[in-house]
């Protein structure tokens, strides 16, 4: 998969685990995201993220790691957040 879709996947996963438990993508008030070769698909990765946190009020910590534990992905999305 392509990094692109692999990074709307991932938002598209998120989204569903949200709605899971009562939240939106607008009550995300933490997200920490894990990137294999940061430098090359950042930018790509935040073309993303802003079409599902448009408003961005969380912050964001992002973080350079070699690998993940399933060799093909090149993202890992962990977020806290707060039901309204």
């Amino acid at each position: 998969m392509d990094p692109k879709a692999q990074f709307v996947a991932a938002w598209e996963n998120l989204g569903a685990v949200l709605k899971e438990g009562g939240c939106s993508f607008d009550d995300i008030v933490e997200l920490t995201t894990y990137h294999v070769d940061i430098s090359q698909h950042l930018q790509l990765y935040k073309d993303g993220r802003d079409q599902f946190l448009p408003k961005a009020r969380s912050t964001w910590t992002a973080i350079g790691i070699s690998a993940l534990a399933h060799p093909a992905l090149l993202l890992e999305l962990k977020c806290i957040a707060a039901a309204s």
